[in-house]
């Protein structure tokens, strides 16, 4: 029985270590500056495009268009001194050392920075919908008030047609 407990032990121990390790090389792999540079430039890209979307329906404009711009080109500059660190490394070992030296968690707050501006737009364009659709309806309500249909009256709903 002894020999049994022994042999189990020995091949959970291996196979443990054979699960174990790939696993934690991939996830080193994947918290490499080389992996992550593309999120990056991804998330920037979409930011940029989401912010000139919002400039051209005119949903952002003024001194909050132009901060939101800034902040935007400082992300970039900051992206573009990550890529060319990043692309430096020649080697897998380079690009280890590079995330060991903090490159990754430089990427990484790159990235929450662009998702912050992203939010402070959408959240500004949102109201901005918001304060333009309450303005049609304001201009909608007015109109309708005015008689701006032949045969109706909006401003008295309890009147029927006959007698309107």
């Amino acid at each position: 029985m002894a020999n049994f407990d022994l042999s189990w032990a020995v091949f959970t121990g291996v196979f443990s270590i054979f699960a174990v390790i790939p696993g934690f090389l991939l996830f080193i792999h994947s918290q490499l500056p080389s992996q992550k540079i593309r999120t990056m430039f991804e998330a920037l890209k979409e930011a940029d495009d989401f912010y000139l979307s919002c400039i051209e329906e005119g949903l952002v404009y003024g001194t909050k268009a132009d901060l939101y711009r800034s902040e935007l080109q400082q992300c970039h500059v900051r992206a573009e001194a990550a890529r060319f660190e990043a692309h430096a490394a020649r080697t897998y070992i380079d690009d280890v050392t590079n995330w060991i030296k903090g490159l990754s968690r430089t990427i990484r707050q790159i990235c929450w920075k662009v998702r912050d501006v992203r939010a402070d737009i959408s959240n500004a364009s949102l109201r901005e919908r918001e304060r333009q659709a309450a303005l049609r309806n304001l201009a909608t309500a007015n109109t309708a008030s005015e008689g701006g249909e032949p045969g109706q009256c909006w401003s008295r709903p309890y009147l029927s047609s006959s007698t309107a």
